[in-house]
């Protein structure tokens, strides 16, 4: 527990008097009345906060409907803003909140019984203690994934593994199709880019270069990051067999690629609106005006163009993330 003593103490308490393991720093696993869940303390001195989430297999006529009020204790303390219960398709979230953390320990006790008394009275507790995912075997003991509570078994788990190995796994047939299409994105991202940076030149002869309104520009730029990264990332995900390290790193290098052609598009813009003008003889020579452009640049551009850049790289990696899930 992250507070000693008495709330430490009490915190021991009820991982015991529930049954849980531990699977993580102040974080337990168990199944309760049927439930699998894990329990999460962060107890301090100043408050504390217990975090449940409680599993049951998904429901196949849609999503739960979660009532206005549960009846007694529990709806009290959700007035009273101390607690919260939020039901999804496969899981509800009980959060419990105070002052006092040894009080809250002892309320989060209460509070989760009648959190599960009420699943219950919801025909959630139907088939919860089996496979989440077949809903026939049965599990020996709840586990961790991506952060979450999982009640699968052992078959189940080696057929999502296999799935996951298969789907994500890399072959030489992709990747003249993977390079193919990251060109692709990354021509779309270019004229994200260059679009972009061509309408943040604009604003900046409208609102002068006073740093307030400058920075107000944060948020269009993540807008371009976000356009970036997603044109790039969804072009890529249309191949199967991608591998979970490899098209990330692609769509990184398409992404810098990207940057460098919009690059090219903002000389054009700047050239044409200069009073040489853009003529046709000129376009090949735009490579060599890439260096003065950049030296042109300020350090808030730069810090700019570079944090902009550095997103559109983590929204695609983010986009192009396997997903391997159980539950």
């Amino acid at each position: 527990m992250d507070a000693a003593g008495p709330a430490s103490a009490a915190g021991a308490k009820l991982v015991y008097d529930l049954g849980l393991r531990p699977a993580g720093e102040n974080l337990f696993v168990g199944v309760v009345s049927k439930f699998p869940l894990s329990l999460k303390f962060i107890l301090t001195d100043g408050r504390s906060l217990l975090l449940a989430h409680i599993r049951y297999p998904g429901r196949t006529d849609g999503a739960v409907d979660s009532p206005t009020r549960f009846g007694g204790d529990l709806s009290a303390a959700i007035d009273e803003k101390s607690a919260s219960l939020e039901l999804e398709q496969t899981g509800a979230w009980l959060e419990v909140r105070g002052e006092d953390p040894v009080a809250a320990v002892r309320k989060a006790s209460e509070l989760l019984k009648l959190a599960l008394e009420a699943l219950t009275d919801l025909g959630l507790a139907e088939g919860a203690d089996r496979c989440h995912r077949c809903h026939i075997s049965s599990v020996d003991k709840p586990s961790m994934d991506d952060g979450t509570v999982e009640f699968v078994c052992d078959g189940c788990k080696r057929r999502a593994v296999e799935e996951f190995e298969r789907t994500n796994g890399a072959t030489l047939s992709s990747t003249p199709r993977l390079f193919l299409l990251a060109g692709i994105g990354a021509l779309v991202a270019a004229a994200f880019w260059g679009a972009g940076w061509i309408a943040y030149d604009e604003l900046l002869q409208v609102i002068g270069a006073s740093i307030l309104p400058t920075l107000l520009l944060i948020i269009p730029l993540g807008v371009l990051s976000w356009g970036m990264g997603e044109s790039v990332a969804w072009m890529l995900k249309h191949v199967e067999k991608r591998g979970p390290m490899f098209a990330p790193l692609l769509a990184s290098v398409a992404l810098l690629a990207a940057a460098a052609i919009g690059d090219l598009l903002l000389c054009s813009w700047l050239l044409f609106r200069s009073d040489h003008g853009l003529h046709l003889a000129d376009i090949p020579k735009l490579p060599k005006l890439l260096p003065t452009l950049y030296l042109s640049l300020g350090v808030y551009r730069w810090v700019f163009r570079i944090g902009t850049l550095v997103a559109a790289v983590a929204f695609a990696a983010s986009a192009l993330k396997p997903k391997r899930t159980f539950g």
